[in-house]
């Protein structure tokens, strides 16, 4: 069984917002803090067309759950 999130705290939150919660956005605190020019990075249930990311005009950054890779 493939586990993603193997070793995570919180795995089975993990799990739970990426199989139940239909749409959600949270902001992430990176631990080395954010690369120059990004302002901001966003965890998100799922985006468009299923990516797995995106970097908007301003520099900003969303990561997808549900992808389609």
């Amino acid at each position: 069984v493939h586990r993603p999130f193997e070793g995570l705290a919180g795995e089975c939150d993990w799990v739970a917002l990426r199989e139940l919660v239909p749409a959600a956005t949270v902001e992430l605190t990176l631990k080395d803090g954010l690369p120059e020019g990004v302002p901001s990075v966003t965890l998100a249930t799922v985006l468009p067309m299923a990516w797995p990311a995106l970097r908007r005009d301003d520099g900003s950054v969303l990561l997808a759950l549900q992808n389609d890779t």
